[in-house]
């Protein structure tokens, strides 16, 4: 069994470190024990790992990602055993290399044999959710599937990094198990992340709208929230016992318990079942105070009456294609079809003013097909002038009145691809200009809305 540290470097991230994720699920299939930490741990730093992961998001975050790199390059049995990978790592793999001294894995871990002779295509596993509870952050996005049911795009666009990222298209994916999967060992979620970059290029569209039915995100589909004390049972038990349990699971488990608490009126059956149980394990007035595997015991003692009183309201179920829909390929047949999904929001991009009239016609088949929650990125400080922003924004304004809708503009400034920083300023554009963007965003959030 080999042991093995995951890493992601502290910097701020919405999303899960889905490629970790995956390498987790990898290497406790192939029955590692894995580790997974935030920033820099000196503790962890000092032990002797058969190998380190540490991945990398964005170029602007190189110095931190490079320093953590260099701080934990030092665990492994050698400098060969410290794999570095991610979006980062993949777009600037020589500075990565200057700095550390450790050449990155470019692009992804889409074929088997990649770290091992095996037949895993790691891309393909299930990602490992238990490891989010490992640590303290919170991602804003961490309750949510995070999948593709395509890669890549058709199109080159100079502004994007997909191309090297992601340089051949594949416009199918199969994701249906994967969500049942999850579903199965981390329990049922409300959102749908698709972070397909160009859904609407697949010959496989169809399929993938069809599945996508099947897998519980038709129009109008709802589901009752899992018991999520039920899920922690395979998967903590044994280190329940080794009273090792992460401290945010041990918050979770005695939130949910007392939520039990209220739902209860005195002198009923399961009132004096509640409080006999906390009696007998000396917790009546601290759950808290308990170790791991005597609050584990409470938990399992209480789990039919927690099944019959937690909430099971029905919510609904949204899928969200996070990277947005390109308005070009965008028709009334393709959008028939995405109107028969919950879609929430809609994003599509406005990139380029020249792109207004195409813009403007998808935003009004979203309307005539019923979609009313509407997202759009906006690149900015590319190559149009901030007239051509403010119209754009203009624009939406003028939509949102005329047709009822909710609009929510992201503006997303420009910066190469390959830039260290995101002090780039484009050829029309001013720092002056830049820093009025920036404090307007600041406050609202990076959304402007009509």
């Amino acid at each position: 069994m080999r042991t093995i540290l995951l890493v992601e470097p502290a910097y701020k991230a919405k999303y899960p470190p889905l490629g970790l994720m995956k390498l987790s699920a990898y290497h406790k299939q192939l029955g590692d024990n894995v580790v997974f930490v935030r920033g820099k741990d000196n503790e962890l730093r000092n032990r002797i790992w058969d190998r380190v992961y540490i991945t990398s998001l964005f170029t602007f975050h190189f110095k931190i990602t490079a320093e953590t790199i260099n701080f934990y390059k030092t665990s492994a049995r050698s400098l060969r055993d410290v794999y570095v990978g991610g979006i980062a790592a993949t777009l600037v793999p020589e500075a990565f290399f200057k700095e550390t001294g450790i050449f990155p894995h470019l692009g992804l871990l889409d074929k088997p044999g990649i770290l091992d002779k095996n037949d895993i295509i790691i891309d393909q596993l299930v990602p490992d959710y238990s490891i989010l509870n490992e640590i303290e952050y919170v991602y804003p996005c961490g309750d949510a599937y995070v999948l593709y049911s395509t890669r890549g795009c058709i199109n080159r666009c100079e502004f994007c990094a997909v191309p090297v990222l992601e340089p051949a298209y594949k416009d199918y994916l199969p994701f249906k198990e994967q969500i049942n999967q999850i579903n199965r060992l981390y329990g049922e979620k409300k959102t749908l992340l698709l972070l397909d970059n160009n859904l609407l290029a697949s010959n496989c569209f169809d399929k993938i709208v069809d599945e996508l039915k099947e897998a519980g995100f038709g129009a109008g589909s709802t589901f009752s929230p899992s018991n999520i004390l039920k899920t922690y049972i395979p998967i903590y038990q044994d280190r329940a016992k080794r009273n090792a349990l992460p401290s945010t699971v041990r918050k979770i488990i005695i939130n949910e318990l007392l939520k039990i608490k209220v739902k209860l009126r005195p002198k009923t059956k399961d009132y004096d079942f509640y409080y006999d149980t906390l009696d007998k394990y000396g917790a009546e007035k601290d759950l808290s105070n308990l170790t791991d595997q005597v609050l584990f015991e409470v938990m399992n003692e209480l789990g039919e009456l927690y099944e019959r009183k937690r909430n099971k309201n029905k919510q609904v179920k949204y899928v969200d294609f996070n990277q947005g829909i390109d308005a070009r390929l965008l028709d009334e047949r393709k959008m028939a079809r995405l109107s028969e999904l919950n879609v929430n929001p809609m994003r599509i991009a406005f990139d380029s003013i020249a792109f207004k009239d195409i813009y403007s016609s998808a935003i009004r088949l979203a309307k005539k097909y019923q979609i009313k929650s509407i997202s759009n990125y906006m690149l900015y400080n590319f190559k149009d002038k901030p007239e051509d922003l403010y119209e754009r924004l203009r624009i939406n304004v003028e939509l949102n009145r005329e047709l009822g809708l909710r609009i929510f503009s992201f503006p997303m400034r420009y910066a190469p691809v390959s830039r260290l920083d995101r002090a780039y300023i484009g050829e029309h554009w001013t720092p002056k200009q830049l820093k009025a963007i920036y404090k307007i965003l600041n406050v609202t959030k990076g959304i402007v809305a009509a």
